[in-house]
């Protein structure tokens, strides 16, 4: 898997940004509600395995903040720092005439365009999913989860439905990303997929995401679904769609992820 460029929904994730002292002063975002949010977004581009350019060299994934123009009081529309120091994001903030969700958009048509055709995503059994990701013989396996059917009987089912929301699955044809860029989304990955095949047959089915081109960090719903929709139309899914969660413990993030 090679993910050029991690794209955050900035506004949306309520992320911050300031000045360093520096010369010329450079930005960097920040969050007081997920701690070194820097040296995390650090560790996740690092994470990813890295993209190749022209010459062959393993290049780490880009990050890039896209802000709503009219946040700040409309004093940066159109600000652009691309200039940031190693491990930190690039920061975009939109014109007046353009949301960020409309930028977003944008960014990944032009990602995914400009990416060769990915490989159909693997069908997987619930078993074979947990033996990916028990096994790790796949570097950052990313395993797609999508709910075919609901569940039968009324035993239970508001337990099973509620766990199922948690999943990322209310509805039927909704799916959810299970990463495991590291040990503990590698858990708790496993765990869901264990908790999912529990279910029954054919209420979950599984497939395995080889080479998606880039990755949506958002907790914006219509913004998942779109990337869910408008990329990887032949059935070979471009992105993965990441929510970052909002914590303040430094122990935890965790994702949630979205495909077609």
């Amino acid at each position: 898997m090679r993910i050029s460029a991690v794209l955050l929904d900035a506004c949306n994730l309520q992320l911050d940004f300031e000045l360093l002292n520096s010369a010329p002063p450079r930005p960097i975002v920040t969050s007081i509600q997920c701690h070194d949010l820097p040296g995390r977004l650090a560790t996740l581009t690092q994470s990813v395995l890295p993209s190749l350019d022209a010459a062959g060299v393993q290049q780490a994934a880009v990050a890039t903040a896209v802000y709503d123009g009219a946040a700040y009081h409309g004093n940066f529309y159109d600000g652009v720092w691309d200039a940031v120091m190693d491990g930190c994001a690039k920061i975009h903030f939109t014109s007046q005439y353009e949301s960020a969700d409309d930028r977003l958009m944008r960014m990944i048509e032009a990602i995914t365009a400009s990416t060769p055709s990915a490989a159909p995503p693997k069908t997987l059994t619930a078993t074979e999913a947990i033996d990916v990701l028990e096994k790790g013989d796949t570097p950052r396996p990313v395993i797609v989860a999508t709910r075919q059917r609901a569940v039968p009987g009324k035993a239970d089912r508001e337990r099973r439905e509620n766990f199922l929301k948690s999943c990322g699955l209310p509805r039927l044809g909704d799916s959810s990303h299970l990463i495991a860029f590291n040990e503990m989304q590698r858990g708790r990955s496993l765990n869901l997929v264990r908790g999912l095949k529990k279910l029954g047959p054919g209420i979950i089915t599984f497939r395995q995401l080889e080479e998606p081109a880039l990755m949506l960090v958002t907790d914006d719903r219509g913004l998942r679904r779109y990337d869910m929709v408008g990329t990887g139309s032949d059935g070979g899914s471009q992105s993965v769609v990441s929510l970052l969660t909002r914590t303040t413990h430094p122990a935890r993030v965790s994702h949630h992820c979205r495909s077609p």
